[in-house]
């Protein structure tokens, strides 16, 4: 399941850092904050995860990061399911020269969650949008499939997938509510994917709106795409986000 990092009051709350699945942070930036530097993020790459241990790339900040000193107290710094994450680390280099942080039991969000995140349980459509080959005849032709949603909040929702999306995969979403007013189908981007127990992928999916689209997908590919998909505005998610949280309390939910 989702990791619950920010209450619906909106405090900040420590969690044990073993619940967290790094293994899809591999390939992705880290910062290094050292006294060795001071004043000096250093910015890198993770190239391999091992429970709570992470192995940096020696080559990022301009490898400064293969000069730092081994077992010495870091701070780490990392996007994680949509949230940034610090956390104090013990750094170790080892033989062949591998740099490697190992986190403490704790960690912290670094800033608050943007949309408050409903317990609702809807079922959503979507298809894989393949941006560069898509064409507008295609759209009926494509697979959609049927999900469940584990929660939604007004910037994206978290599915039970039978299958792995990688992130960074853009989708077609249609999701219906009564209570709720979507756009009859959106854009989305995978953010994060884990596999929590056999056959189910909770994945996280954040909505689009249009400024966010014409970064993410081509412009050429975006202009053959139905004209409901920039309905999703920044305005209505904010709308949405703020039905979320009436329609929690209305129902004693929080």
């Amino acid at each position: 399941m989702a990791l619950d990092l920010i209450h619906p009051g909106g405090e900040e709350v420590t969690f044990d850092t073993e619940k967290l699945d790094l293994s899809s942070l591999v390939g992705r930036p880290i910062v290094v904050y050292s006294e060795q530097f001071p004043g000096k993020p250093l910015k890198t790459r993770i190239i391999e995860c091992s429970g709570q241990t992470i192995s940096l790339d020696r080559g990022g900040a301009e490898r400064n990061v293969d000069n730092l000193v081994n077992n010495q107290r870091v701070t780490i710094k990392f996007e994680y399911k949509g949230q940034t994450i610090t956390a104090e680390a013990l750094l170790k280099r080892h033989g062949g020269g591998k740099c490697r942080v190992m986190m403490g039991e704790k960690a912290i969000p670094l800033v608050r969650r943007r949309f408050y995140r409903a317990k609702l349980n809807l079922i959503a459509r979507l298809a894989v949008l393949h941006a560069p080959s898509f064409h507008a005849s295609k759209l009926k032709k494509l697979r959609w499939i049927e999900a469940e949603s584990a929660d939604i909040s007004g910037g994206g929702i978290l599915l039970d997938l039978t299958s792995r999306l990688e992130a960074d995969t853009k989708l077609f979403v249609s999701v219906e509510h009564d209570k709720f007013e979507f756009p009859a189908l959106m854009l989305g981007t995978v953010r994060h994917c884990s596999q929590p127990v056999t056959g189910h992928f909770y994945t996280g999916v954040e909505f689009l709106t249009p400024e966010s689209a014409r970064e993410a997908v081509p412009e050429a590919t975006l202009a053959a795409l139905p004209k409901t998909v920039l309905q999703f505005t920044s305005q209505l998610r904010a709308e949405l986000n703020r039905q979320l949280i009436s329609w929690t309390k209305d129902n004693h939910l929080i």
